[in-house]
């Protein structure tokens, strides 16, 4: 049966399943029982303590807002669940928002494990619709950004399965996972400057543009590998050596 997608990207939700996978998943973060589905987890340590080690409760507190670098919040900080708001470009851009976006620029930069490719204003605490993503090597800054098309075809109908990639997101650590979306997109938005650009991406940047837009609306894409009834694996460092290791939720 192929996936029945709505009319903007993500699938119907599957309300009864999907929602409690996403409540077990919330509470393995907010350090409730969580089971990982790996043998290679020694017995000698409680399951909280590893989960602290995924997301420790000091990682949802942001810095002061004058610094440049921020902290970013993760999925036990509420506020990744509010929709942002649009940016009142009426009188230009403002002061506050000129600070937002050379936060963002200065805090994705300054992200190394993993690298930064993208960053959305709420998950520096600012509900505003703006996020950065690298685009050819630089980044872009989008600002009240509106996706105008989705190409039919998803990724899976597109790229081999050798060459499907999982998502990761800053806001939650270590953890990945497929999303199946649209291999192609057409965004719109206005720059810094005060210009209205139009532009098509496909493959890895449509995939960016598309997890970062999600922020803009409150979505994690754990919820989307939920929706799709994927798997999320957690990496884990080994001996020197990282692994990807499937996460079981019961």
């Amino acid at each position: 049966m192929k996936p029945n997608w709505n009319d903007s990207f993500g699938l119907k939700k599957k309300k009864s399943l999907n929602n409690k996978k996403l409540f077990l998943f919330e509470n393995h973060l907010n350090f409730h029982k969580f089971i990982f589905a790996s043998e290679k987890i020694s017995k000698d340590k409680s399951i909280d303590q590893k989960v602290n080690r995924i997301m420790s409760k000091k990682q949802a507190k942001c810095y002061n807002l004058t610094m440049a670098v921020r902290k970013i919040i993760t999925t036990n900080n509420k506020n990744l669940k509010i929709k942002s708001k649009p940016v009142n470009l009426k009188s230009g851009i403002d002061k506050k928002t000129q600070n937002v976006i050379k936060d963002l620029l200065d805090t994705v930069k300054a992200a190394s494990d993993p690298e930064g490719i993208g960053l959305s204003a709420i998950q520096i605490n600012y509900p505003v619709r703006i996020f950065i993503a690298k685009i050819k090597d630089q980044f872009e800054v989008f600002i009240n950004p509106v996706i105008k098309s989705f190409s039919k075809k998803r990724l899976s109908q597109v790229l081999p399965k050798k060459k499907l990639f999982f998502e990761g997101c800053l806001s939650v650590p270590k953890i990945y996972g497929f999303v199946d979306r649209p291999y192609q997109i057409v965004i719109e938005w206005q720059t810094p400057e005060g210009k209205t650009k139009k532009a098509k991406f496909c493959h890895r940047e449509a995939i960016c543009l598309q997890h970062e837009f999600d922020h803009l609306d409150g979505i994690l894409f754990v919820q989307r590998v939920l929706e799709q009834d994927g798997k999320l694996f957690q990496l884990k460092k080994q001996d020197d050596k990282e692994e990807f290791e499937e996460i079981e939720l019961y």
